[in-house]
This record gives structure tokens, C-alpha cells and sequence, in this order.
């Protein structure tokens, strides 16, 4: 990936993410946050394992196509 791309969609991520966060952070009582830090915690894992397990399908599936156009 070209490094201005890559500067670019990393910028657009970092912020959309943190302003989830501050989003998160001004609007939810700490107390409900406190109240529902594991099932939060839970969800966050299992969709980070998700998106990996996502990712490394989609690598494999680039890979096959790969091999099976050099094979041709």
C-alpha cells in the first residue's frame, strides 16, 4: 500500500475511532459503565477475534486465486 493511502485511511480510522470513545465516554454514566464492563469487555473480544478470523479468510481466499491463476 502506497504510504499516502496508508496515512490516510490510518487518520480516518484513528478518528473515527476515538470519537466513538469520547462519544461513549460523555454520554454513558460511569455507573452503567461499571455495571456492564464485562458483558462490553466479552463483546469487544469476540469481535476482535472475529475480524480476525475474517481476515486471515480473506488472505487465504487472495492466496488460492493467486496460485490457482499462476497454475493456468
Amino acid at each position: 500500500m502506497p504510504l499516502k493511502s496508508f496515512i490516510i485511511y490510518t487518520t480516518a480510522g484513528a478518528l473515527l475511532w476515538n470519537t466513538i470513545l469520547a462519544f461513549i465516554g460523555y454520554y454513558f454514566p460511569k455507573e452503567l459503565m461499571d455495571k456492564y464492563y464485562h458483558e462490553i469487555n466479552a463483546v469487544m473480544i469476540i469481535s476482535g477475534i472475529l475480524f480476525a478470523l475474517y481476515l486471515v479468510y480473506q488472505g487465504f481466499r487472495v492466496k488460492n486465486k493467486r496460485n490457482s491463476l499462476e497454475s493456468d
